[in-house]
């Protein structure tokens, strides 16, 4: 008895004095955890990139030679200087300005991240890592970018599956899912097309009504079905239809619409009953 309860003792004993030990988190300089250094993108802190989506440290669409930045906001709680040196893993289209400084103690450094991409053949969605480097650990950061070129044509039938797509001289045959449907003379396509080939990213919502969120360029466009208002980055804007956006189990959105806030130029033909979305860079 007087060894089992000596035991019992010892047992308290021990988590008392392992729950009064400070708590720290993963060793390492860049962990704000230890309220030593904080880092932001353009005032947000940096998610674990297991935790990262698109929409996340995004600069939305560029063209060749356009230039973007976004801010690295660096915040030092200690009271030691710590030195910085942030570069790109495999590219030179991505930068930080500037891209070696020394973070004074108890101080915050701006730093600007610039996206300014080449020429590339096609559109699409690029992304690239960025090393911050300090002496005691390294943090990567993925920036995401999507790369409109220059020139690009989709045409779309009114009553055809198939749909035409030139990305500067590459012509290409796509299909819908389901055709392009008709509310009150406008023409509506699958979700699935403004997220593959205009460039939208897409959150879908269950939770009260069926909905979605698209994301381009640093704004976001709310669409509930049966209401007839798109939000836009908070914002109400009427519709001329209740968005009716559930067909054969898929989800429409207005072409017009998103193709012209997307930067598309959009034409109809009513003698071949084609939608045309032009995008061209101007000289």
């Amino acid at each position: 008895m007087k060894l089992r309860t000596f035991k019992r003792l010892m047992c308290i004993v021990l988590a008392v004095f392992l729950f009064s030990l400070p708590t720290y988190g993963n060793e390492g300089l860049l962990d704000s955890s230890q309220e030593k250094v904080e880092i932001l993108f353009d005032g947000k802190p940096i998610k674990p990139s297991s935790e990262v989506e698109k929409w996340d440290n995004s600069f939305g669409w560029l063209t060749k030679g356009e230039k973007k930045q976004r801010t690295l906001t660096f915040i030092n709680h200690s009271n030691e200087d710590i030195s910085f040196t942030i570069s790109p893993k495999s590219t030179e289209e991505v930068f930080a300005v500037p891209s070696q400084f020394t973070l004074k103690a108890n101080e915050t450094f701006f730093c600007n991240l610039v996206v300014q991409p080449k020429d590339k053949a096609v559109r699409g969605n690029y992304y690239e890592y960025i090393k911050i480097h300090s002496l005691e650990e390294d943090l990567n950061v993925q920036v995401n970018y999507w790369f409109q070129t220059d020139f690009r044509q989709i045409t779309i039938w009114k009553n055809k599956k198939s749909f035409e797509d030139i990305d500067k001289n590459v012509k290409t045959t796509l299909n819908f899912s389901l055709p392009p449907i008709i509310i009150n003379g406008r023409i509506y396509v699958e979700l699935s097309f403004f997220r593959e080939m205009i460039g939208y990213l897409t959150q879908l919502h269950y939770e009260k009504n069926i909905a979605v969120t698209l994301y381009v360029d640093g704004n976001t466009l709310y669409f509930e079905s049966l209401s007839d208002k798109i939000i836009i980055n908070g914002e109400p804007v009427y519709t001329e239809n209740r968005l009716d956006i559930i067909h054969g189990s898929r989800m429409f959105l207005p072409l017009r619409f998103l193709a012209e806030y997307a930067g598309y130029n959009v034409t109809w033909d009513p003698s071949e009953e084609k939608v045309t979305l032009l995008y061209k860079v101007k000289d």
